[in-house]
């Protein structure tokens, strides 16, 4: 744990944390949909579970680079549901608007006592079995209070201040 302030000397730290979670998911991400689109079946596709962090959600204190990976791993895995929902030319997608699952679930090593890890199984089989499975899965109370938090304050920020955005349309 290293806060953000603190952090001066130990960018090769950091870097290794962006490494393992930011870049070692983003290449197994690639290599998944790869053999999606080039190994399977045309048609069959694939479906990609990417287990993220409360974290990439919501800053959590003396985590900040940790947090940062993984809102990193959010961004794009967002980014890439959109790429692969608008790629009808190839046929493992040509069905499948939202043939990537972009997944908020906390690691089941994290699973606090008492917690049952098969249920999770169970779970992320359903949830992986849906024609169009959600882009944000939080799963565990905790991450669904969370997430609640987040977005009731993300809203209310939002609404507060939205006439300060009059005047600054952009356009495409």
């Amino acid at each position: 744990m290293t806060e953000v302030e603190s952090a001066t000397g130990k960018e090769d730290s950091v870097r290794d944390l962006f490494q393992v979670n930011f870049w070692g998911a983003t290449h197994v991400t690639q290599a998944a949909v790869k053999f999606f689109r080039e190994v399977n079946k045309p048609g069959v596709g694939g479906r990609l579970l990417q287990v993220s962090s409360i974290a990439g959600i919501e800053g959590i204190p003396a985590l900040g680079f940790y947090n940062a990976t993984m809102f990193a791993l959010e961004g794009i895995g967002e980014a890439l549901a959109k790429e692969l929902g608008a790629v009808d030319s190839l046929p493992a997608y040509a069905k499948a608007p939202a043939a990537f699952v972009r997944s908020r679930i906390s690691a089941l090593a994290e699973m606090p006592s008492g917690a049952d890890p098969r249920k999770a199984v169970e779970i992320f089989y359903r949830l992986a079995d849906l024609p169009e499975p959600p882009l944000h899965f939080p799963i565990g109370k905790n991450a669904i209070e969370l997430v609640r938090r987040k977005s009731v304050n993300l809203l209310k920020d939002t609404d507060a201040y939205a006439s300060w955005s009059e005047g600054l349309e952009f356009t495409k």
